[in-house]
């Protein structure tokens, strides 16, 4: 799963307001699946007492979904923990139904702490 994050990008992920929208979803190919890379900055809050700058985690929320009448509904979701400073995380998006059945155009992720320098991007499967 390291080399898939060098997969290539099957579909470009714009940020709208607190939700990011998958573009030009009809024309990714599905066949060998595919995975949501994540791209994220976590500054923490050095309140673990250690000297590392590096020692804290934090859980955020991957939700997808559809956007319909301006409403996100939810289809699934994945919880990952967000590790202090500059990291990428790869989902493999395609492992649910609602993928596949074209239901999914709007990814949301939510963090009780603030994560900046968040992009995302959908890769193609291997």
């Amino acid at each position: 799963m390291e080399e898939a994050a060098d997969n290539e990008v099957a579909a470009t992920v714009i940020r709208n307001g607190n939700k990011y929208s998958i573009q030009d979803i009809d024309q990714i190919d599905k066949i060998n699946g595919n995975y949501l890379l994540i791209d994220a900055t976590y500054y923490g809050e050095d309140e673990t007492g250690f000297t590392k700058e590096d020692d804290e985690s934090v859980t955020a929320t991957v939700r997808l979904g559809v956007m319909e009448d301006g409403a996100f509904f939810e289809k699934y979701r994945y919880t990952i923990a967000v590790a202090e400073g500059t990291h990428q995380y790869l989902i493999r998006i395609s492992c649910d139904y609602f993928w596949y059945a074209d239901e999914i155009d709007t990814v949301v992720l939510d963090c009780d702490d603030t994560l900046v320098n968040i992009g995302m991007k959908v890769l193609c499967g291997d």
